[in-house]
């Protein structure tokens, strides 16, 4: 079991975020003055109507888009100061991703899926390929190591993708809607699997669901409407 060092200061900490699209001749706000906080070892819900703002806050908080005003940290840095160059590799290691629609490579098996983030931060050893291993077999698919994702059913799918989200230990998993390509059994099988790893890596979780007994489950549940939590 993996346990990330506690610490006061937040894994992750926005202050007044604001983002804007363009719409047309118009422009659309989507987050309006969002405060959020991710603490070591938090398990937070986000719920709210479709396009609401939940999956682009996530991006936000994760810098795959840029927000137009307000304040964002990492580990108590502005993100704002940190070089380019070193921002993605930082990302890869601060936070990992459970998307509702898996994002596999149909080339690769699953083992080369979950190893897929070592190659691209070029962490790729030994080690890694292990872990990757371990992974797999912790979320039930030892048997399925070398077998093609496109042979695997939609809950194994997921698997393999909450086994790659965890193989750099970020500090936090957003996991975005993670069973809402799933049946219900599956998806309550994948869910229980997102929070038994997380806990035993010492994870936080921030989990974005329609899902009201899934939310339940977390420490604490937030409702965002019209960009604005409630």
């Amino acid at each position: 079991m993996t346990q990330h060092a506690k610490s006061d200061t937040p894994i992750i900490e926005a202050k007044g975020l604001v983002k804007r699209f363009a719409a047309g001749e118009s422009t659309l706000t989507v987050l309006r003055d969002v405060d959020f906080v991710v603490a070591a070892g938090a398990r937070i819900g986000i719920r709210g109507e479709s396009g609401c703002g939940k999956s682009t806050l996530l991006n936000v908080l994760s810098r795959l888009e840029e927000h137009d005003e307000g304040q964002l940290f990492w580990q108590g840095e502005a993100i704002d100061k940190i070089p380019r160059g070193r921002l993605a590799r930082q990302r890869g290691r601060l936070i990992g991703f459970v998307f509702q629609a898996y994002y596999l490579v149909p080339e690769l098996d699953a083992l080369e899926n979950v190893l897929l983030p070592t190659r691209i931060l070029g962490t790729y050893n030994r080690h890694a390929r292990d872990r990757g291993r371990d992974l797999l077999e912790r979320v039930g698919l030892s048997e399925r190591i070398h077998h093609a994702v496109t042979k695997l059913s939609g809950g194994e799918r997921q698997r393999v993708a909450v086994a790659r989200a965890l193989i750099h230990r970020p500090q936090v998993v957003f996991a975005d809607e993670p069973t809402g390509n799933l049946d219900e059994r599956s998806g309550s099988a994948v869910m229980d699997l997102i929070e038994r790893l997380s806990s035993e890596e010492g994870t936080a979780l921030v989990l974005v669901t329609h899902n009201a007994d899934f939310a339940a489950r977390m420490d604490c549940t937030l409702t965002l409407t019209m960009g604005q939590f409630d």
